[in-house]
């Protein structure tokens, strides 16, 4: 009997096998390429900040020619170091500028004694300026616990509208008049509020109820 024979062409083989092996090799090298360059959450979330400071710094150093921008309020007071004393020992506020009769505090605010040739005082009048009991406004700070501050407040004399309370949303707080009777309140962080709450025994749920907050904002307070 005469055998089959088989009529191969080595030379397509060759080709298609070699073309193949380039494709599974392609496909290799691109699954270790992503595999490799795909970032951490943690070092995307970086990423991401970093990208953004960055972008707030540009931003600083590109202000046009006339751009308004907000600088800081400030309280008008009847005598700077007295005015500074509480702000500095009892707020425990940091000086970022002193002026003498005017100086800013890191968090945003600022002191001014107004002297008699000042034109503000000259237009407005000084019992319209330095007002006595009269609040316009409210000057709130926070802080992880009030207790403290409390104590500190009731020991140096400090004049408080009320003590620590418990508000409708679960926040303590506790408001008083600094020298020139601006009212002030103290806070304590909505951080410490949902933590304080939570180990009272009350759920996410309850804990957003109470306090508006979204449960995902409570969770990411409870794991810091």
């Amino acid at each position: 009997m005469r055998a089959k024979v088989l009529n191969i062409n080595y030379k397509d083989f060759f080709t298609k096998y070699i073309l193949g092996l380039t494709k599974i090799l392609c496909f290799i090298s691109i699954l270790f390429t992503v595999s490799c360059c795909k970032p951490s959450s943690k070092r995307h979330s970086a990423k991401i900040k970093s990208s953004f400071e960055v972008k707030n710094v540009n931003q600083k150093k590109t202000h046009k020619m006339g751009d308004i921008r907000f600088s800081n309020i400030i309280l008008f007071v009847k005598d700077i170091e007295v005015s500074t004393d509480f702000y500095t020992n009892i707020l425990k506020q940091e000086i970022e500028e002193d002026m003498g009769k005017g100086l800013s505090f890191k968090s945003g605010f600022g002191l001014w004694e107004l002297e008699n040739d000042d034109i503000i005082l000259n237009k407005i009048g000084e019992n319209k300026i330095l007002k006595t009991r009269n609040p316009d406004f409210l000057i709130v700070f926070n802080m992880d616990g009030i207790d403290n501050i409390a104590i500190t407040l009731k020991n140096s004399n400090i004049e408080l509208l009320h003590d620590v309370h418990e508000e409708s949303w679960g926040q303590k707080t506790i408001r008083f008049y600094d020298p020139d009777n601006h009212l002030i309140e103290v806070g304590e962080t909505m951080q410490s509020v949902t933590k304080r709450l939570h180990q009272k025994g009350m759920t996410l749920i309850e804990i957003s109820n109470k306090t508006n907050l979204d449960i995902t904002v409570i969770e990411e307070y409870l794991n810091e």
